[in-house]
C-alpha cells in the first residue's frame, strides 16, 4: 500500500469514525472500487488510533468505572453484559461477517439498513431510563450484529438504546 492510498484510507476512517454510519463498511467500499488492498493490519491499527483517541477523551470516566463505587460496579456489570451478547454473535457468524466484506452490495444494503433502524429508532424511541441489565443485552444484541460491515456499531447501539429507553 503507498502513502496515498494511507493516507485516504485513515481520512476515511477518522471522519467516519464518529458518526453512525459503519467506518468499516465505508472502508471496505473504498477500497473496492478503488482497488486498493489494505491489510489487516491496516485496519487494525486504524480503529488502534480511534480507541486510543476515545480513551484519551473519556479518561476520567473510564477511571471512575474502576473506583468502588456502586455506580461504578453497575456500570461495569452493564458492560459485561452487553459484551456477552455481542461475543456471542461476533464468533458465532465470524465467517459469515468477513465474507460480507468482499461483497460491495450487501455492505451497501447493510448501510441502508443503519439509516433506516436509526428513523425507526428515533420515531419510536421510549422515555430515558436508568440502564438495567435488559438494555444492555439488548444494546449487546445490536454490538453484535454490527460486527457485519456496513453496519454501524455507533448507530446500532445509539438505536436499540433510543428503543431500550
Amino acid at each position: 500500500m503507498d502513502f496515498f492510498t494511507a493516507i485516504i484510507l485513515g481520512a476515511i476512517q477518522g471522519l467516519t469514525e464518529w458518526l453512525p454510519v459503519s467506518s468499516s463498511g465505508h472502508l471496505a467500499l473504498a477500497q473496492h472500487y478503488f482497488g486498493w488492498a489494505a491489510p489487516v493490519a491496516f485496519d487494525v491499527m486504524l480503529h488502534f488510533g480511534t480507541l486510543l483517541a476515545v480513551i484519551a477523551y473519556f479518561w476520567r470516566d473510564i477511571k471512575g468505572l474502576f473506583y468502588y463505587r456502586a455506580k461504578g460496579l453497575q456500570y461495569l456489570f452493564l458492560i459485561v453484559a452487553a459484551l456477552i451478547p455481542t461475543a456471542v454473535i461476533g464468533l458465532s457468524f465470524k465467517s459469515v461477517f468477513e465474507s460480507m466484506y468482499s461483497q460491495p452490495l450487501l455492505i451497501a444494503v447493510a448501510l441502508v439498513i443503519t439509516g433506516v433502524f436509526l428513523i425507526v429508532a428515533e420515531r419510536f424511541s421510549q422515555p430515558s431510563q436508568e440502564p438495567d441489565v435488559g438494555s444492555a443485552f439488548l444494546v449487546g444484541l445490536a454490538q453484535g450484529v454490527a460486527v457485519a460491515p456496513g453496519i454501524s456499531r455507533s448507530g446500532a447501539t445509539i438505536g436499540m438504546g433510543l428503543l431500550s429507553g
